[in-house]
């Protein structure tokens, strides 16, 4: 999949949608990841404004770290998904693809809250919200970009 165009990161015009365009434009997967093992909650909150184009391309990369061990104890990204994820998930044009890692995303956070040290009932509460929309699977999680591996666990963005 090619990086997103410009164009593509955003539906509409706004503030917020304006600093997915500073953030992520022209970013690859693994810069992305990179992002948010630099600062994840930073980073989240740009989810809540992407296309659905942006969505497919990037979530993979805030689920590989979520899923590496730079996000041990990292509640405040677990809960800003979750946050993003639950207000997004009513959409009727999501993808299957980004219904795919929406799910996968929710499901690992659920079954990991101790990872994160997710112990108030925030997170659990956005779980819930987004199971509402988009219930639990047993099909596997995903193949393709929604099950990437960490490209550079540990690894940070080099300063430009």
């Amino acid at each position: 999949m090619a990086i997103p165009a410009r164009n593509q990161l955003i539906d509409h015009d706004g503030l917020d949608e304006r600093c997915v365009i500073e953030h992520f434009n022209g970013k690859t997967v693994d810069d992305a990841y990179c992002m948010f093992a630099e600062n994840a909650s930073f980073y989240c909150e740009d989810i809540t404004y992407m296309s659905l184009v942006a969505l497919d391309y990037y979530l993979p990369a805030a689920f590989a770290y979520l899923r590496s061990d730079d996000a041990d104890g990292d509640w405040e990204c677990a809960s800003g998904v979750m946050t993003a994820l639950s207000g997004m998930c009513a959409r009727p044009d999501l993808s299957p693809s980004v219904v795919v890692i929406i799910r996968g995303i929710t499901n690992y956070i659920a079954n990991n809250l101790k990872k994160f040290d997710a112990d108030d009932d925030w997170v659990p509460i956005r779980i819930a919200e987004v199971r509402k929309h988009i219930p639990e699977s047993d099909a596997p999680i995903a193949s393709g970009p929604a099950t990437i591996e960490s490209p550079r666990s540990g690894a940070r963005p080099q300063s430009k």
